[in-house]
């Protein structure tokens, strides 16, 4: 019987301290300017489903696939036979892996040219270390319109996209390069365009609120009901 109410008592303890951060949580978003009546409907936590399995993977599919394309692709072929003159097997492997780590920094700045815009707010910037690798981000620590969080998460993929295409019209006798720099930062866009699915089925009305540890949703609560009536059916 003692341990019985000991354990009521850790319970009811847990519940009060729960409460309290939940308390403490909606003052914080209210004084960001989330509005009365919104609810969470997506939270994506950066040390879990932003830096889970599935992402990597289907990061690593997509360097593997612009990879291939480096050696297969036929209007690449006139390239590889000067590239194949001047850099070896692992010099290559290496310049794929500075690309790959070295895109991060444009791609997460342009992210936070974004936050800066729309928040009006000095962006913040992890490095974050996981299970499955490394992830560098950007945060805003605002609260942005869907329209605006979807510019926000499209910018780099687009920015960069258009920047390397010029680059390759400018000077064709890179091209190796600039297809490399456009494809590996679309392949490290996995995880934006993700988003921008999510941002895409939310309401017109949703506010979004990306951190140093989460990105969440935020939408009119009778929206967000009205969505899961619309699951169930």
């Amino acid at each position: 019987m003692a341990l019985g109410e000991e354990g009521q008592r850790v319970q009811d303890a847990l519940a009060r301290a729960q409460a309290e951060l939940d308390s403490l949580e909606r003052r914080l978003l209210e004084r960001l300017g989330l509005p009365r009546g919104y609810v969470r409907t997506v939270r994506l936590r950066l040390d879990k489903e932003l830096m889970s399995w599935k992402l990597w993977g289907l990061h690593l599919v997509a360097v593997g696939v612009v990879v291939a394309g480096f050696f297969t692709l036929p209007f690449m072929l006139p390239y590889l036979e000067r590239l194949v003159e001047r850099l070896n097997v692992f010099e290559f492997v290496v310049l794929i892996i500075a690309l790959t780590m070295g895109i991060a920094v444009p791609h997460e700045g342009l992210h936070a040219l974004g936050f800066w815009l729309f928040g009006r707010k000095k962006p913040g910037f992890k490095l974050e270390f996981g299970s499955f690798g490394m992830g560098f981000y950007a945060a805003g620590n605002c609260l942005l319109s869907r329209r605006e969080y979807l510019i926000v998460a499209l910018l780099p993929l687009l920015g960069i996209t258009a920047l390397g295409a010029g680059l390759w019209a400018w000077m064709p006798d890179l091209a190796p390069l600039w297809y490399l720099l456009i494809g590996l930062n679309a392949a490290g866009a996995v995880g934006d365009l993700w988003i921008a699915g999510l941002l895409l089925k939310a309401s017109p009305r949703a506010l979004c609120l990306d951190t140093s540890y989460e990105m969440a949703i935020f939408e009119p609560a009778e929206a967000a009901e009205a969505q899961r009536a619309a699951v169930a059916e």
